[in-house]
């Protein structure tokens, strides 16, 4: 299975091969561009996820042993039509799936010295991980509800209106607003990457909702809080796979028996990637 077969488990040097698996440097985390653009003559742009596609990395052990160079051949070869795992430890440790792709680069520079350069490792969607990326202050990314255009990147059902808010950096936002009155109102966001957090507001007459990633029940979620917090991390779900997902709100039109209103607000989306 790709989340337990690992190919360099340890950045420690291995006795058996007197070497170690792990690549010469850590990784260059590019992505395949996975958003078709367009913008129409006199118009303004616009962007939508056409994929699901990865991270790709050219990988390189170089000046490296016999056995070394044998068991990555022997690895690479075992696993051509199957994923496994490598991890980035000079990055991290942050975990990628995949396989790889194209040929073994082997290379004789001397009396037992080998070179495997450039040989290709492309991350796969929709694979079970043993340790999912994690990393919300540099590997994720935020989405808000309306883009810099004034656009409307929510599909949403049922009254949601526009609101001004101000995050904890003085910096405007605009968030998306509820009443609550009409159980079943709902708001999805399509987004391609890991796991997410989602922000919404807590305080003292907000209301309740149902969440659900890819049609999955994620549960019923409370925003009642005697105090006004504002944004607030409703729901953490790392253990995502690499795909294109979507995350559902549904307004329940129900509330905390303490509350004094439904309301609902969506805030932001962080994305894991």
């Amino acid at each position: 299975m790709p989340e337990s077969v690992i190919l360099n488990e340890s950045a420690a040097w291995n006795d058996e091969i007197q070497d170690s698996l792990t690549p010469d440097y850590g990784f260059t985390r590019n992505r395949a561009n996975t958003r078709a653009m367009a913008k129409p003559p006199g118009g303004r742009s616009s962007s939508r996820e056409t994929s699901n596609t990865g991270h790709v990395f050219s990988l390189g052990w170089l000046n490296r042993s016999w056995k070394c160079a044998q068991r990555l051949k022997q690895f690479y070869e075992q696993y051509e039509d199957g994923f496994f795992t490598i991890i980035d430890h000079d990055g991290g440790g942050r975990h990628y799936v995949g396989n790889f792709a194209g040929n073994f680069p082997i290379v004789q520079r001397g009396n037992d010295s080998y070179d495997i350069s450039g040989l290709t490792f492309q991350e796969q969607p929709g694979v079970p991980m043993l340790e999912y990326p994690a990393d919300w202050d540099n590997d994720a990314v935020t989405f808000q509800p309306v883009d810099d255009y004034g656009d409307l990147k929510l599909y949403v059902s049922g009254v949601w209106a526009q609101q001004n808010q101000v995050d904890v950096n003085e910096i405007p936002r605009i968030t998306m607003v509820n009443a609550g009155t009409n159980g079943g109102d709902f708001a999805t966001y399509e987004y391609r990457g890991y796991g997410f957090r989602l922000w919404m507001v807590k305080g003292p007459n907000y209301g309740q909702v149902q969440l659900l990633l890819d049609n999955v029940d994620m549960g019923t979620f409370d925003l009642y809080d005697p105090h006004l917090l504002g944004p607030q991390v409703v729901l953490e779900q790392a253990r995502a796979m690499l795909d294109l997902h979507r995350l559902k709100v549904v307004v329940l039109g129900t509330k905390n028996i303490a509350s004094t209103a439904a309301a609902v607000v969506w805030c932001k989306l962080e994305v894991m990637r």
